[in-house]
């Protein structure tokens, strides 16, 4: 009797040991986690900081031109309202200064109406309507060389159906 109580003593001891450990361990993964996401947070941020440091913001008449710091090359540009929400239709360039995206704002500063986005050469790449910050109605998505290679339809930004295009 008095050996089972030991035994059943020492397997307590082993279990409460055991429980210790890994409610330690969890706790230790916890605040590594924690650790993890605060770096990327703060990583998240310095890109921000970084990325308006190299950038040359200019609003004039109500019209915000981003320009690249390193080279003075046209990054984007859109009016703008008194609080700088986007409205209207903006473009982006790329660094050679061919249009790569128009995208059209509603007075709220959502994407709302035509949006196109175009490879270097000037083709479309693809081309689809928002309404109110959502993907509405049919996208349409082209090869370089201009061909359909798939569409997709979204009803209040919720992508209803896909189609590819096979050759």
């Amino acid at each position: 009797m008095k050996q089972k109580i030991i035994f059943l003593g020492f397997t307590f001891f082993i279990s409460l040991c055991f429980f210790s450990c890994n409610e330690q361990k969890k706790e230790e993964e916890k605040k590594a986690k924690r650790e993890i996401k605060k770096q990327g947070q703060n990583n998240k941020k310095e890109d921000q900081n970084n990325k308006a440091d190299s950038s040359i913001i200019e609003i004039e008449n109500g019209i915000m031109t981003v320009k690249n710091k390193k080279n003075n090359t046209l990054s984007m540009r859109g009016p703008v309202d008194s609080t700088r929400n986007r409205n209207g239709v903006w473009h982006s360039y790329f660094p050679n200064g061919t249009v790569n995206s128009k995208t059209t704002y509603n007075s709220n500063g959502k994407r709302h109406g035509e949006h196109l986005v175009y490879y270097p050469s000037g083709s479309i790449m693809f081309k689809g309507n928002w309404h109110n910050g959502k993907e509405i109605g049919q996208w349409f998505f082209y090869s370089k060389n201009g061909e359909l290679k798939k569409t997709k339809l979204f009803k209040n930004g919720e992508l209803e159906k896909i189609q590819v295009f096979k050759k």
